[in-house]
């Protein structure tokens, strides 16, 4: 179960990474977009970021 939640995790930053980086929409967007708090996309794009 664990290697799935991971995957789902990698799929989301993916998806956050396209939206800031390469569409430019802002961070608080995003979040305001998805319902979570900015700081939540800033973790899923640091965690693209290392990758």
């Amino acid at each position: 179960m664990g290697s799935r939640i991971r995957h789902i995790c990698q799929i989301g930053a993916q998806i956050v990474y396209q939206l800031v980086e390469i569409l430019g929409i802002s961070l608080a967007e995003v979040a305001r977009q998805v319902g979570v708090f900015t700081f939540a996309i800033s973790e899923a794009l640091d965690r693209k970021m290392k990758d």
